[in-house]
């Protein structure tokens, strides 16, 4: 939920950080509308149609799953609808 980009040890780089996300989105109950684009080594968030992420890095220029994800231990819900995948 932040369009922050994880990239599994250390974590979050700074560069792939969505660090306008919580203005970007709307007030609780609300949807917001994430858009996620993987496109050979970049790769881009938008929330609610505004570029939050971009993230360049040529480790992560192949083939990769998308990951969906909530933590534990943080009180949250998270609903998805309208989820499409588009091969670029």
């Amino acid at each position: 939920m932040t369009g922050s980009f994880y990239v599994g040890k250390p974590g979050y780089p700074d560069a792939g950080q969505a660090k306008t996300a919580a203005q970007l989105m709307k007030g609780d109950g609300q949807w917001n509308h994430f858009r996620l684009e993987a496109k050979g080594d970049t790769f881009r968030t938008w929330i609610n149609g505004q570029l939050a992420s971009e993230y360049t890095d040529p480790k992560f220029a192949g083939a990769a799953p998308i990951g969906l994800q909530i933590h534990r231990g943080v009180k949250m819900k998270v609903e998805y609808r309208h989820l499409k995948l588009t091969e670029l």
